[in-house]
């Protein structure tokens, strides 16, 4: 085993880890991450065996379902129409992919790696470079990016981002139809008006809604806009930081520093440089 003097994070135990493969090394070296499996890839290799689209679209229900009686009540139904394909989804370990099993720390529902999707077609053009023009014109097209976007921070009106803003502007709309019962100064149940069964129970002081899409995201849902307006509260103040102005800010408050052309690059010795040692 080789161990490099010039970065002592490469350390013999960390190459012993890493070998092992990703999914188990994930947990050693992040402990404290919630490692997710994207359902978009899993959904795939299901398809592969499983055919049809009604079935599809169960499986998609079954991820997509916040709350325990959603979840149980899709499976169920994936049962009933095809028992190989409910066991072929429990075989998939459903409790990295579907959102009812997600923490809520996070404040995010992702269930798909779309972020990583994006940037690979973003770079598609230098990808198709040799490796150190492609690293090159990766780094530029970062740095042109991030003055993008400490421009666009620098724009935003309110105390949420621009994006936020606008999913909270659909929900103000949607409270029409959720009557607002307080039950306590922080506690409300909040019942649909045109079904009285359909009720959800709604934490101000905690931040949380018995639909769990506030708990999930972060973000107030339609029911607790509806608790918010009735005690005369700004949804704004009740978004988690992460998607605040001041934090939208601080992610693009430094600087990629720019870097002169191959030609003004110190030549080196690659040897004296990292001191490669045999174990």
């Amino acid at each position: 085993m080789k161990k490099c003097r010039h970065n002592s994070y490469f350390t013999p135990n960390l190459f012993k880890i890493i070998s092992q493969g990703l999914v188990p090394v994930i947990p050693q070296l992040l402990p404290k991450a919630e490692h997710r499996l994207c359902a978009r890839h899993i959904f795939t290799n299901w398809t592969k065996i499983i055919k049809g689209a009604p079935l599809h679209k169960l499986y998609w229900k079954a991820v997509k379902a916040n709350t325990k009686v959603d979840f149980k009540d899709a499976m169920k139904d994936l049962k009933q129409q095809s028992p190989k394909a409910y066991e072929e989804m429990c075989a998939r370990n459903v409790n990295k992919f579907c959102r009812f099993f997600y923490k809520t720390w996070a404040s995010t529902d992702v269930t798909c790696n779309n972020m990583a999707k994006t940037f690979n077609s973003w770079i598609l053009e230098a990808r198709e470079k040799p490796i150190l023009t492609m690293l090159e014109e990766i780094r530029r097209q970062v740095m042109s990016r991030m003055v993008d976007k400490k421009t666009q921070a620098g724009k935003c009106m309110g105390i949420v981002s621009p994006r936020i803003r606008s999913k909270l502007n659909d929900f103000r709309q949607a409270i029409r139809n959720w009557r607002p019962i307080e039950a306590n100064t922080d506690a409300y149940e909040v019942q649909h008006t045109h079904n009285s069964n359909l009720s959800y129970t709604v934490r101000l002081d905690q931040r949380k809604c018995a639909c769990r899409y506030w708990d999930l995201n972060g973000i107030p849902c339609e029911h607790a806009i509806a608790a918010l307006c009735a005690k005369n509260e700004t949804p704004e103040n009740y978004v988690a930081f992460w998607y605040s102005k001041e934090c939208y800010e601080a992610a693009y408050s430094s600087c990629m520093e720019p870097v002169n052309g191959q030609a003004l690059w110190k030549k080196v010795d690659e040897a004296q440089s990292y001191q490669v040692t045999q174990e």
